[in-house]
C-alpha cells in the first residue's frame, strides 16, 4: 500500500518538483563556476556552496517525506538558507534569484491552497529584507530595484500558483476516483443484494408452493384413508346383515360417502393443479426474470425466445436461469451497458443461449479475457450437462454464448 502511494506521489508531483530542481541546479552550477577550491573555509563562496547543498538535501527530503510538519520544518530551513545566500553574495549574483525561484516552486510540494499563498507572501517578505541594501561579506550590496523585485514576485507567484493549482486538480481527481470507486462498491453491494433478494423471493415462492402441495397431498391421503375405512365398515355391516332393507340402506350410504369423498379429492386435485400452474417454467420464468431486472436497473433488455420449447428439463432450466442472472448482473456492475440482447435457439437437440451487451468497459475485440468467479461458475454448472461456453469482447461490446444438450422436447 505504501509503495502504491509513493508511486502515485512520484507521478503526480514530478512536473511540480522539476522546477525547484531546475532552479537549484542552476544555482549550483553558477556557484561552482566561482569556487576557489584553495580558498579558506571562511570563504563566502565555499559557505554558499555548502548552504546550497543543504537546500538541495532539504528539497529531496521534502519530496520523499510524507509528514507535513517535517516538510514545513525543512522548508523553513530552506528559507533561512536562501536568506543567508543573499546576505553573503548580495544582489549582484544571479544565485539568489535562482534560489528564490526554487523556493517559490517548492511551495506546492509542502503546502496547499490558501496556506501555500500565505507561505508565498511570508517568503517574499523575508527575501525582500535580504535583498535590501546591506554590507555583504566581500562588497556592499545595494537595494534591489523595485522593478526587478516586482518581476521576481510575479514570476514566483506564477510558479507557486501553477503548482498549487496543479496540486488542487490532482487532489480533486484523486477524490473523484475514490468517489467513483466507492460508488462502484455501493453498486456492487446493491446488485448483489438485489440478486440475493430475487433468489430469496424465488426460493420462498417455490418453498410456499411445495408446502401447499404437501399439505394438499396429506389432505388427499387423509380423505382417501378415511373414506376407505368408512366404506369398508359399511360394506362389512351390509354383508353381515340379514335385513334386505338395511343392506340397501348401508350400501346407499357407502355409495354416498364415496361420492362425497371423490368430490373432496377432486377439489384438492384441482387446487394442486392450480398451484403447479403458478410455478413458472421455461419462457415464462426467463421472461419474468429479465423484465424484473430491467425494471430495477433501468438496463433495456431485448429477449427473443425463438423456438425454445415450452417444457425443458429441470437441470437445463436451472442452469439457464443462473446464467441469465449472472450475465445480467455482471453487465450491470462492470460493463456500464445501456442494453442487453438475449437470444434462445433450439436446434439439433440442443439449446443455445446468446447474450450480448454494449458495455463500454471492454478490451479490444478478440483479446483474451481473465475469467472471474462468474464465468467459472457458469462452466461448472454446464459441465454436468455436457454444455459448452464461450465468452469474449467483440466489436461493439461483450458476447457470451452457451450450448446445452437437450434431446427432444420434454413433456
Amino acid at each position: 500500500m505504501q509503495a502504491s502511494m509513493y508511486s502515485k506521489r512520484v507521478i503526480y508531483f514530478l512536473p511540480v518538483v522539476s522546477f525547484p530542481v531546475l532552479f537549484q541546479t542552476a544555482a549550483f552550477l553558477r556557484i561552482i563556476e566561482k569556487i576557489d577550491w584553495n580558498a579558506a573555509p571562511q570563504d563566502p563562496i565555499l559557505q554558499t556552496f555548502a548552504v546550497i547543498l543543504v537546500m538541495m538535501f532539504c528539497l529531496l527530503s521534502i519530496y520523499l517525506i510524507s509528514q507535513t510538519y517535517v516538510q514545513a520544518l525543512l522548508f523553513i530551513i530552506s528559507i533561512l538558507c536562501s536568506w543567508f545566500i543573499i546576505q553573503e553574495l548580495g544582489t549582484t549574483e544571479r544565485i539568489g534569484i535562482y534560489v528564490l525561484l526554487a523556493l517559490a516552486s517548492e511551495i506546492p510540494i509542502v503546502f496547499s491552497d490558501y496556506l501555500g499563498l500565505v507561505c508565498l507572501c511570508v517568503m517574499l517578505a523575508v527575501q525582500f529584507s535580504a535583498f535590501r541594501e546591506h554590507a555583504a561579506a566581500q562588497f556592499a550590496a545595494e537595494n534591489i530595484p523595485v522593478r526587478t523585485f516586482v518581476f521576481l514576485a510575479v514570476y514566483s507567484s506564477l510558479l507557486a500558483g501553477f503548482g498549487l493549482l496543479y496540486r488542487y486538480l490532482v487532489n480533486k481527481l484523486t477524490d473523484m476516483r475514490h468517489e467513483v470507486s466507492r460508488m462502484a462498491t455501493v453498486m456492487d453491494n446493491i446488485s448483489n443484494t438485489n440478486l440475493e433478494y430475487q433468489n430469496y423471493v424465488s426460493t420462498v415462492e417455490r418453498s410456499a408452493v411445495e408446502k401447499e402441495r404437501q399439505r394438499i397431498s396429506r389432505e388427499i391421503h387423509d380423505i382417501i384413508g378415511y373414506t376407505m375405512i368408512n366404506t369398508l365398515m359399511l360394506i362389512q355391516a351390509a354383508q353381515t346383515s340379514s335385513d334386505e332393507r338395511q343392506v340397501h340402506a348401508l350400501l346407499d350410504k357407502a355409495q354416498m360417502h364415496l361420492a362425497e369423498s371423490v368430490d373432496e379429492a377432486r377439489l384438492s386435485l384441482y387446487k394442486l393443479r392450480d398451484e403447479k400452474l403458478d410455478m413458472l417454467h421455461g419462457k415464462e420464468l426467463f421472461s419474468k426474470l429479465t423484465k424484473a431486472f430491467s425494471e430495477i436497473t433501468g438496463v433495456k433488455i431485448l429477449a427473443d425466445f425463438g423456438n425454445l420449447p415450452d417444457h425443458i428439463s429441470e437441470d437445463a432450466e436451472k442452469v439457464l436461469f443462473r446464467m441469465l442472472e449472472e450475465s445480467m448482473t455482471n453487465t450491470f456492475k462492470h460493463g456500464n451497458a445501456s442494453y442487453i440482447t438475449i437470444h434462445f435457439l433450439y436446434k439439433d437437440d440442443a439449446i443455445s443461449l446468446r447474450i450480448f451487451d454494449n458495455g463500454t468497459n471492454r478490451l479490444a475485440p478478440g483479446m483474451e479475457i481473465k475469467e472471474g468467479i462468474g464465468l467459472s461458475g457458469m462452466r461448472e454448472r454446464l459441465e454436468p450437462l455436457h454444455g459448452t461456453l464461450s465468452a469474449g469482447y467483440v466489436k461493439d461490446g461483450f458476447l457470451l454464448y452457451a450450448v446445452i444438450p437437450e434431446p427432444g422436447e420434454q413433456g
